[in-house]
C-alpha cells in the first residue's frame, strides 16, 4: 500500500470530507488560501475537526494580513482549533532547505508546533 501526502488547498479539502480520520492538519505557506473559487481551503473550515496548524511568512506574498485575517476568522468559526503562526522575516518557502530563503529557526518552529499538535490531538 502507498502512502501519500497531499498538497496545497487539498491538505484542508481532504480533512473536511474526513474529520473523523484527519484529527490534525498542517499548513505551511500556503497559496490560495483565500480564493474566489470553490475549492479555496477557507470555505472547508465548518468541516474540519481536531486542530490545524498554519505556518505562514511574514514577507510571503500569498499570505498578505487581510489573508491571514480572513483565513483566521473562518477557522475561529468552525469546530477546530486552529493555530496561524507568523513567521518573523521569512517569505514564501521558507521551509525548503536548498533555496535562498530558507529559515532555519522558523523550519524548526514549524516542525515543533507540529509534532506538539500531533502529540495532542492524535
Amino acid at each position: 500500500m502507498r502512502c501519500g501526502v497531499p498538497r496545497g488547498r487539498h491538505v484542508v479539502k481532504i480533512a473536511a470530507a474526513q474529520p473523523d480520520i484527519f484529527r490534525a492538519t498542517a499548513r505551511f505557506h500556503g497559496t490560495f488560501l483565500v480564493a474566489d473559487s470553490t475549492d479555496s481551503p477557507r470555505l472547508f473550515a465548518p468541516g474540519i475537526e481536531g486542530e490545524i496548524y498554519f505556518g505562514l511568512g511574514e514577507e510571503d506574498p500569498f499570505t498578505p494580513p487581510d489573508v491571514i485575517g480572513t483565513v483566521k476568522q473562518a477557522f475561529d468559526a468552525g469546530p477546530a482549533t486552529v493555530s496561524c503562526r507568523l513567521h518573523e522575516d521569512t517569505d514564501h518557502g521558507y521551509a525548503i532547505p536548498d533555496t535562498g530563503i530558507y529559515n532555519k529557526t522558523a523550519t524548526d518552529e514549524k516542525w515543533y508546533a507540529i509534532f506538539a499538535m500531533f502529540r495532542t490531538a492524535l
